[in-house]
């Protein structure tokens, strides 16, 4: 995608810009695709993260806020959020899925897969399931919100992490078994 770069190398310009008005950046990973930062900022630690997902230009859709900046709709966020559930599983993205739900209340495990596959292909409930069972989380890393203590925040994306691997297990119980399944299975017998 012609300019993408430029618009990753603008984008991350603009978070180091927070530098000048007392915030910390400390740069945890920089890729031409990807951007990671941790901030603080009045004693309020914050994570930035820059992704060029070209995939996303495909299937989002933003909205022009007041102050004239584009940002992704209630719906593209609720895809990333969604697809971040196989890559990363943080507490934070628990955390915003949690927020979106209150948004969407109709959502449920199969609406959530299909929106999220729509960012990652290889997104299913079988993968999902993987990946939430296997992140652990931590008191430590809720400390992000303003107006909840960190452990607040721990019980409730806990809960909701129980509730979408139950949901996610049923899910995954009525999906087709993918051919490297039967492949594995034919050659244990």
């Amino acid at each position: 995608m012609p300019g993408a770069t430029s618009a990753v190398k603008a984008t991350v310009l603009a978070v180091e810009s927070l530098r000048a008005v007392g915030t910390t950046v400390d740069e945890l990973q920089n890729t031409n695709q990807f951007y990671s930062a941790a901030c603080r900022s009045r004693a309020h630690p914050f994570t930035v993260q820059v992704v060029l997902d070209t995939n996303l230009y495909a299937v989002g859709n933003a909205i022009r806020a007041a102050d004239g900046v584009w940002v992704a709709d209630l719906e593209t966020l609720l895809k990333t959020k969604a697809a971040t559930l196989v890559s990363r599983c943080s507490e934070k993205d628990l955390y915003d899925l949690k927020w979106l739900f209150g948004r969407f209340p109709d959502l449920d495990a199969r609406t959530l897969i299909s929106q999220g596959a729509e960012i990652d292909r290889g997104m299913t409930a079988e993968s999902l399931l993987i990946s939430l069972a296997g992140s652990p989380l931590e008191v430590s890393s809720c400390g992000f919100s303003l107006s909840q203590k960190a452990e607040e925040v721990f019980a409730e994306i806990d809960s909701l992490k129980t509730q979408l691997m139950t949901a996610f297990d049923k899910a995954a119980r009525r999906e087709p078994t993918p051919a490297v399944g039967d492949l594995i299975r034919r050659l244990r017998s």
